[in-house]
């Protein structure tokens, strides 16, 4: 796989049960568009990686969700023709450097 980011489910008790989704959002004419994004989990349990899976065309938002013993927390990350914009990460997240420092299960994102 040809990863565009990765997602590491931290701060909950155990990361391997978070349940992790993405969507790929999009606005044109006042119409939202929505693509169910798949993840694949990767080696380490409560990692996974999210595949360039909506058009390089247009602006994005991507939207990931964790959830694990009750707790949900989002994160938003914009994309558009260069990309995964790393710079710019909507969170309950402290990130430093476009590396994730801590939060909450199912919270993280990164370069693959």
């Amino acid at each position: 796989m040809n990863a565009v980011l990765t997602v590491k489910a931290v701060g909950c008790h155990d990361p391997a049960s978070a349940a992790v989704t993405a969507t790929a959002i999009e606005l044109v004419n006042g119409e939202r568009r929505s693509i169910p994004l798949k993840i694949d989990a990767l080696s380490e349990p409560g990692t996974f990686a999210v595949g360039q899976q909506w058009p390089h065309e247009g602006r994005w938002v991507i939207q990931l969700a964790g959830r694990s013993d009750g707790a949900v927390t989002t994160t938003l990350d914009k994309a558009g023709p260069a990309g995964v914009d790393f710079g710019w990460i909507c969170a309950g997240t402290r990130y430093t450097s476009k590396t994730p420092v801590g939060g909450a299960a199912g919270s993280g994102a990164g370069r693959a």
